[in-house]
């Protein structure tokens, strides 16, 4: 039996353990105020029942813009051009009239090492906007899903500071996309752009970039 493996498989997970527990005893007050929240937004969640309407009126509104961006993404695909190339695989000597005699009959034809052909191609600012509405529905996304975040933080401060003065459903989705419509865009116009570099940086040639230029 391989013992010296699961001494040391127990060894690492007490030192885990016992880590966990020093730093909870260290935070011990912070730990309790979260738990203490944690339950504050329990219980100010089922006193105001009516905060799912205007959650799930979010997420719908998230459904129908997810289906919208595949739907204009696949589209995009279909903005195509068409360019004509030449083949050099074949001779061609006999492509378009150089000049033309007086009866309209051709004197002397172009000659192209290669026939024409035509082929379907994206513009060149297709590649652009197609970045542009990724990074669009990301941010969009973040969006609402602060939007819902707002909505129930106002049902649970609201709870919380005046209970007995609950606020309806518009007024939490009004104040979130008025008064709090700036905060949330950059809130997550933030998180996009952080999501979209650690994603980049996830990659193996972003990886091998970053390693290079840090040494």
């Amino acid at each position: 039996e391989d013992t010296g493996g699961t001494t040391f498989s127990v060894t690492v997970n007490f030192l885990i353990g016992t880590g966990i527990l020093a730093f909870a005893f260290w935070r011990r007050q912070k730990l309790a105020f979260a738990a203490k929240m944690i339950s504050n937004s329990t219980v100010a969640m089922k006193q105001n029942t009516n905060m799912f309407s205007g959650v799930l009126g979010v997420n719908f509104i998230f459904v129908l813009h997810s289906l919208l961006f595949v739907w204009f993404y696949v589209k995009s695909f279909e903005n195509v051009e068409v360019k004509q190339t030449l083949d050099f695989d074949t001779i061609n000597d006999n492509y378009g009239c150089e000049v033309y005699n007086e009866d309209g009959t051709c004197e002397k034809y172009y000659t192209y090492a290669g026939s024409v052909d035509c082929e379907y191609v994206w513009p060149g600012y297709a590649s652009s906007i197609s970045a542009f509405h990724c990074f669009a529905w990301l941010w969009i996304t973040l969006f609402f899903h602060k939007v819902r975040l707002s909505i129930i933080a106002y049902f649970v401060g609201s709870w919380h500071f005046h209970p007995e003065d609950k606020p309806t459903v518009l007024v939490a989705v009004t104040n979130s996309i008025s008064k709090s419509f700036g905060t949330l865009a950059v809130g997550s116009l933030i998180s996009a752009i952080l999501d979209n570099v650690n994603r980049k940086m996830t990659e193996p040639c972003w990886k091998l970039l970053f390693c290079s230029v840090s040494v």
